[in-house]
């Protein structure tokens, strides 16, 4: 059976009563003595079983949770199973005993370091309260805020998938003028423009950084954000982007021109003057090309100027290079020339084709010996593109009826037989080249190289079919050794093919393979191949 308060009229811990923890006497004198003095009972003299529950002790004056602090700094806390007082603990509620017996519980003063902590917390509640209020979620919610929202000096209109703000300044001695604008669109990211030298340029990203931070596009998600801009171009009129570029400018004022010349051009009564060959509308446009054409760092000229320029340079060039060097912007003679230059493209080969005065000279510094030469032909690939350059059409295949693009090139080359020295006759450009066609270009090159002073003893090529049929055709039709020269008959002209490649053939196809290996055998001993792959 659990022990009884020893307070009167306390049921604390009666079977109809809550049950609550009792405590024993303290042993320190003094402690017993205050805790006699509080309790209305007189002349009592407490025992070893006398107890006093928790119902007439302060709440912090009971222990009912154990804290400490472990190796790493952090603090454990462990709920008693059976509470304590603390060392200062008395009895102080009494309540089924006159009231005035009872003390009203003190609030215990908190240490200044707690009392910090709680501050800190409840600021930072605040202010996270605050964040939240401040988000700008979407579109939707901005939009149903600004209509009830009221910003002093800007108009504001809604376009559906964007709010446009405009700011004018309007006073008495002037006209009015817009001097700020600001879009902010679906995505919530925000265009910016103002006034700069008369003219309404956006202001770059970067002079939003302030406010947006380093983000590619200035995307709003506060309002704060959207009361600083406001605020922000509010009370500066005059405010001037520090890294606006000067070609930005110019284009703005360009793009105010424009808008002004097609507003002349359908003014038809404005625009026509009898006594001047040139109307407003086209004086306007040369010159909005003009500034645009400082903003470009590719110049584009249009089809009015390069005429009248071709004209001019046509008629008088000193005339044209002394406008060209003024302050006008205006294409070079040399492209100029380009430009009005016939596309050039031959068919079949030439002397333009072969490099004639070099070739010529070279042959005048030989001795005569050395002036008998071995003609080698071959072919290689080349990428299938043209281009324009210099007033030709580079590129395009030479024997084609039609213009096309040259996938492999002809190459004519020459090797003296007495000395060192060798050169490029000439390489064609062809695709799909046949037996005649190379026997033309044949015939072509063997007499450009008499008619400069070399003797072309023989001719080499690969195995190719086209280069046999081509040597058949210029043999009359059946391939030969040698024939008479065609331009000088009292010599021969021989036909070899280039023997690299004959090798080539025999080791890997006759040599190589295994079931050929023993009937090739001595063939491979008498060559030694291994030497040579």
């Amino acid at each position: 059976m659990p022990r009884k308060c020893c307070v009167p009229n306390c049921s604390g811990i009666y079977d109809n009563g809550e049950k609550v923890s009792v405590f024993s006497f303290p042993l320190d004198p003094q402690r017993r003595k205050l805790w006699l003095d509080k309790i209305p009972r007189k002349d009592f003299i407490p025992t070893k079983q006398s107890v006093v529950c928790a119902n007439h002790f302060a709440d912090e004056c009971i222990q009912r949770v154990d804290s400490f602090t472990t190796a790493d700094g952090s603090v454990l806390t462990v709920e008693r199973k059976i509470p304590k007082l603390t060392d200062s603990a008395y009895p102080s509620k009494f309540p089924n005993c006159p009231s005035y017996l009872s003390e009203s519980s003190s609030v215990k003063r908190k240490k200044p370091e707690e009392r910090q902590k709680e501050v800190e917390r409840r600021d930072e509640q605040l202010f996270d309260d605050w964040l939240e209020k401040d988000k700008i979620n979407n579109f939707y919610e901005l939009s149903g805020e600004l209509q009830t929202r009221v910003i002093d000096g800007w108009i504001i209109k809604n376009n559906g998938q964007y709010w446009s703000f405009y700011r004018i300044k309007d006073v008495a001695t002037s006209k009015p003028s817009l001097v700020a604008a600001i879009k902010i669109f679906s995505d919530l990211s925000v265009h910016a423009f103002t006034l700069s030298s008369s003219v309404i340029i956006q202001v770059p990203n970067t002079s939003l950084r302030w406010l947006f931070g380093k983000q590619s596009t200035p995307t709003l998600t506060r309002w704060s954000q959207f009361d600083s801009l406001f605020s922000h171009f509010s009370s500066n009129d005059n405010f001037v982007p520090t890294d606006v570029n000067v070609k930005e400018q110019l284009q703005a004022y360009t793009d105010g021109l424009s808008t002004i010349s097609n507003n002349i051009s359908g003014d038809h009564d404005y625009c026509a003057k009898d006594d001047d060959p040139l109307n407003d509308n086209d004086k306007f446009s040369f010159l909005v090309e003009q500034l645009r054409l400082l903003t470009l760092p590719v110049k584009r000229y249009s089809t009015e100027t390069l005429l009248w320029a071709f004209q001019v340079l046509a008629a008088a060039p000193k005339v044209y290079s002394m406008i060209r060097s003024s302050n006008l912007t205006l294409p070079h003679p040399s492209y100029l020339k380009k430009l009005c230059s016939v596309f050039n493209v031959e068919s079949g080969i030439d002397k333009s084709s072969l490099h004639e005065e070099y070739l010529r000279k070279q042959c005048e510094m030989m001795e005569e010996n050395e002036r008998q030469v071995i003609l080698m032909l071959d072919e290689i690939h080349v990428s299938n593109k043209m281009s324009y350059t210099g007033g030709k059409l580079e590129g395009s295949s030479v024997h084609n009826e039609t213009i096309c693009e040259a996938s492999t090139a002809q190459v004519f080359m020459i090797s003296s037989i007495l000395s060192k020295k060798k050169d490029v006759v000439g390489i064609v450009p062809v695709k799909n080249v046949n037996a005649q066609v190379l026997n033309d270009m044949l015939v072509k090159v063997l007499k450009f190289l008499h008619e400069i002073g070399f003797s072309v003893i023989c001719v080499i090529s690969d195995n190719n079919r086209i280069n046999r049929n081509a040597f058949s055709t210029l043999c009359g039709g059946t391939l030969q050794t040698f024939i008479p020269n065609p331009f000088n008959p009292n010599e021969r002209l021989f036909f070899l093919f280039d023997t690299v490649h004959i090798f080539i053939f025999i080791y890997s196809e006759q040599l190589v393979s295994p079931a050929r290996c023993r009937e090739n055998l001595l063939l491979s001993q008498i060559f030694n191949f291994k030497y040579y792959f």
